[in-house]
C-alpha cells in the first residue's frame, strides 16, 4: 500500500511536468492575453507573442501605426536596418526577463508589419550565435 502511495505521487508529479518549450508555449499565450495590443512606443503596437516549438523562437509581432506607417517611415526604417538590428540586439543581450530562454538558446524574431495595408516592413531573426557573441 505504502509504494502504491508512493507511486501515485511520483505518477503525479511528472504528469504534471512542463516542459521548458510547452512553458514558453503557454507564457507567450498569457503575455498576449494579459497585455497585448500595447503601446509600446509611439506608432508601435506589439499585437503579440508567440512561440514555436518546432524551431524553438519566440515571435514578436509588432503593428505600426500613426506616423511610422507610412512608405517614408517603412522607407526610412529599411535604410537604418543595421542599426535598428544593432539595438534590438542589444535590447535582447540585456534583457534579464530573457536570461533563462538565452541560456537554452532559443531563437527571436521580431516583425513589424503596417496596420493599414498588412505588409511585412521589417523582420530581424536572432539565434544564439547572434546574442551569444
Amino acid at each position: 500500500m505504502k509504494h502504491l502511495f508512493l507511486l501515485a505521487i511520483c505518477l503525479t508529479i511528472t504528469g504534471c511536468y512542463e516542459s521548458f518549450d510547452e512553458r514558453c508555449l503557454r507564457e507567450a499565450k498569457e503575455h498576449t492575453e494579459k497585455f497585448c495590443p500595447q503601446q509600446v512606443e509611439a506608432g508601435v503596437i506589439l499585437d503579440s507573442t508567440t512561440y514555436d516549438m518546432g524551431t524553438r523562437t519566440f515571435n514578436y509581432w509588432y503593428s505600426l501605426h500613426d506616423q511610422l506607417d507610412t512608405p517614408e517611415a517603412h522607407m526610412t526604417m529599411k535604410e537604418v536596418r543595421g542599426q535598428f538590428r544593432t539595438e534590438l540586439l542589444r535590447s535582447l543581450i540585456n534583457s534579464v526577463k530573457l536570461k533563462k530562454c538565452k541560456e537554452e538558446g532559443i531563437n527571436f524574431v521580431y516583425t513589424y508589419h503596417s496596420s493599414l495595408s498588412k505588409k511585412l516592413v521589417l523582420q530581424e531573426k536572432f539565434t544564439k550565435d547572434d546574442y551569444k557573441r
